[in-house]
């Protein structure tokens, strides 16, 4: 399996001023194997450890430096560790706070040695105030495999060069072949473990399988890593998520939770499924001004989940249901293509923060706002080939943004500042931007 990541990690690598590195995203993304793939590509050596092995904690916890560390960890990986050809991995480091402490240590007095870090968001953030190295790390993320990494697994190589090279009079003559790369991606979704049953067997059950067992072991992380009023509320935040988004108006209500719920009630609840990664809230925005965060409307956001496949299973979906025309599906089918874009965008890292805009009447809105350098980026999503934008129209008449971006199933087009880029290659917004600046 290819992930991008890949090639950033070698930028760290390769560094003059590298620090300890901290690979972050939720689980079952794909962290341990990444960094073990990339250090049997990149180093001689590698040596793992992994902090669910209570025997390492108390290496890092008893012993007072780094070079002893260094010495102890050689002596049980029997491997002779060298600066520059041995890639140190300390995996599930949030388990182990004398770990993360030791990260500020490698910086100070051992920069020399190249140590890569895995943790789920689970319980790391409680560590931070007590001797989390703030400063001295240096952070990566990494997601499910967006649409691109997907076309890479399925052995579709010469159609993601195609789109990478934005040259869509070439792009267009594999639009069909595109659209039903999506669809499958729709059902499949970006979990490399549910990647690799596909791959393998080609069966959408076994895939579907897989998902419920990944749905599973995260409602596992929440009996066991909350208390149980905390795992109740978590529960009932993480198990709305499709129903929310399938509503014709998909702002978060916390009386779909239960009657009479209120916002304070959930508040910890939501914030613990963002901190683990399995959740992207993206907020209401007043007006589409720089900085976006200065007109934010905090008290009205969007909740999509971390993966449209697993989003798909919690909702029980057929598993054909893309390719379907059947109309009781229209809505949902909105809301999952809203799911899939923001994925894509996320994904890029290139966006920190995501948002919605209405009008002061509520009549219109826009379905995200995205700040890209100077720009901010208005984007209209489409299920279909359907170009009627009529909240995008109203914003453009408000505002006259210089790009706006309507996503959908019709082939690439601008037009008097207006973006029609396929959904398929929404991830290469940045990159289209960039090639076809108004400037």
């Amino acid at each position: 399996m290819k992930r991008d990541l890949l090639k950033r990690l070698v930028t760290w690598k390769n560094k003059a001023n590298r620090l300890p590195l901290i690979l972050k995203g939720a689980r079952q993304v794909g962290k341990t194997w990444i960094l073990k793939e990339f250090g049997k590509i990149e180093y001689k050596n590698v040596v793992y450890v992994n902090f669910e092995n209570k025997e390492y904690h108390k290496l890092f916890e008893q012993i007072p430096n780094i070079s002893q560390i260094i010495s102890s960890l050689s002596f049980l990986s029997q491997q002779k560790i060298q600066p520059n050809d041995t890639l140190i991995i300390l995996d599930e480091i949030q388990n182990c706070p004398a770990a993360i402490t030791s990260l500020k240590y490698f910086n100070e007095i051992a920069p020399e040695y190249h140590v890569a870090a895995a943790g789920s968001l689970l319980g790391l953030y409680d560590h931070y105030g007590t001797g989390f190295p703030v400063g001295k790390v240096e952070f990566l993320n990494i997601y499910p495999l967006n649409f691109l990494e997907f076309l890479d697994s399925q052995n579709e190589e010469q159609i993601r060069t195609a789109l990478e090279t934005l040259d869509f009079n070439v792009i267009n003559f594999f639009s069909k072949r595109l659209h039903e790369l999506l669809y499958m991606y729709y059902s499949i979704g970006g979990m490399p473990a549910a990647i690799n049953e596909y791959t393998t067997t080609n069966d959408l059950k076994l895939v579907r399988d897989k998902h419920f067992d990944i749905l599973n072991s995260y409602e596992f992380d929440m009996t066991h890593h909350a208390t149980p009023t905390e795992c109740a509320r978590i529960k009932m935040v993480w198990n709305s998520i499709s129903s929310q988004l399938a509503k014709e108006n998909n702002k978060f209500m916390f009386n779909v939770l239960k009657k009479g719920a209120r916002a304070k009630d959930f508040e910890m609840a939501i914030s613990w499924l963002i901190d683990c990664g399995l959740i992207n809230k993206v907020t209401n925005i007043s007006r589409p001004n720089i900085p976006i965060k200065a007109y934010e409307n905090i008290d009205f956001f969007k909740l999509y989940a971390l993966d449209v496949g697993l989003l798909c299973a919690q909702a029980n979906l057929p598993l054909n249901i893309f390719s379907s025309t059947n109309d009781q599906f229209k809505e949902f089918k909105g809301a999952f293509t809203e799911q899939f874009v923001l994925q894509q965008l996320v994904s890029t890292d290139q966006y920190k923060s995501m948002h919605y805009w209405t009008s002061k009447s509520h009549i219109a809105e826009v379905d995200f706002v995205i700040q890209d350098q100077e720009y901010v980026i208005p984007i209209e999503v489409k299920a279909t080939i359907n170009l009627k934008a009529k909240s995008l129209q109203q914003y453009r008449i408000n505002y006259e943004p210089k790009i706006s971006v309507r996503s959908s199933l019709a082939n690439f087009e601008i037009n008097n500042g207006l973006y029609n880029i396929p959904l398929y290659a929404i991830g290469l917004l940045h990159q289209i931007i960039e090639k076809y600046d108004p400037k």
